[in-house]
C-alpha cells in the first residue's frame, strides 16, 4: 500500500472514469492511503467528494512545485 495518492481528475480512460472513481476504489482497497485530486476543473461539485470522504484534499491547478510538496508533506503526517 502507499502512504499519499496524487491523482488528476481528468484520466486517459477509454472507459471515461475519472480521477474521482480511482479514489474510491482506493478508499475501498486500502482505506489508510492518503488521497488528494489535483484539477484545473471549477466544478462546485467536485467539492462533495471531500465532503464525503472519498478525496481528502481538492487542490486546484495550477500548483506551484513548493505548495505541491508542502501539502504532500503535511498530508503525510496527518495520522
Amino acid at each position: 500500500a502507499f502512504d499519499v495518492i496524487l491523482c488528476d481528475y481528468n484520466l486517459e480512460d477509454p472507459q471515461q472514469r475519472d480521477g474521482v472513481w480511482l479514489l474510491e476504489r482506493v478508499r475501498v482497497e486500502h482505506p489508510v492511503t492518503r488521497r488528494i485530486l489535483i484539477t484545473g476543473e471549477t466544478q462546485t461539485s467536485l467539492r462533495q467528494h471531500v465532503d464525503s470522504g472519498v478525496v481528502q484534499l481538492l487542490l486546484l491547478k495550477p500548483v506551484e512545485p513548493d505548495d505541491l510538496l508542502a501539502h504532500l508533506r503535511n498530508t503525510h503526517t496527518v495520522t
